[in-house]
């Protein structure tokens, strides 16, 4: 799962296929470029913050089952690196 965190509202807010999100001051916006590679675009302020979908399912399943507290690793995202699918795009938001 990718997210986008601003850092001009610390809002933070998950990527979509084909629908570009903002974040609430609209200073960030990203979205997924296609629906099967996994690939984002991001611009504005974002910074790109990776999850692991599996972890949080596991997380909010501990959580209904029990009220257990989990802790989720997240991490942000080096866009310089063509492995981690992140474009960073200077463009207008659309």
């Amino acid at each position: 799962m990718k997210l986008i965190l601003c850092t001009s509202c610390q809002d933070i807010v998950r990527l979509l296929i084909g629908e570009t999100r903002k974040c609430h001051c609209g200073c960030s916006w990203g979205k997924y470029m296609e629906k099967t590679s996994g690939r984002a675009e991001i611009g504005g302020d974002a910074i790109p913050i990776a999850m692991d979908s599996n972890l949080l399912g596991h997380a909010c399943w501990q959580w209904r089952k029990d009220n257990r507290t989990s802790f989720i690793p997240c991490w942000t995202i080096d866009p310089t690196q063509e492995a981690n699918e992140v474009k960073i795009t200077d463009g207008a938001k659309e």
